[in-house]
């Protein structure tokens, strides 16, 4: 069998992320609960802000910022995206230092 591909190559593999961005009604509806980054236009002055999406339906979705949950119309967000939150180290054992592997 003969490779598809002759010579050398390099192979290279990619992941889109972790982070999502958010157009459709439906992709809102499938981040409920995550937390978001969401751009907003008003006035001629652009607005980002992070906070939990409590809500979203045909007409536009409801957001848990610090100050307090508000509702945005789609027409009013601009860009929206999923923020992935590191969370914290999980409990165990600590992997040892190259010091300690060389023992």
């Amino acid at each position: 069998m003969q490779a598809a591909c002759p010579g050398p190559y390099t192979l290279e593999v990619t992941s889109p992320g972790l982070e999502r961005r958010l157009r459709t009604p439906a992709h809102f509806r499938g981040a409920v609960g995550c937390t978001v980054s969401v751009k907003t236009q008003t006035g001629g002055a652009a607005q980002r802000r992070r906070g939990v999406l409590a809500a979203a339906d045909d007409a536009g979705i409801d957001v848990a910022f610090e100050g307090g949950e508000e509702r945005l119309a789609y027409d009013a967000v601009t860009q929206a995206r999923t923020v992935f939150e590191w969370g914290p180290s999980p409990k165990g054992g600590r992997r040892p230092t190259r010091e300690v592997a060389r023992r």
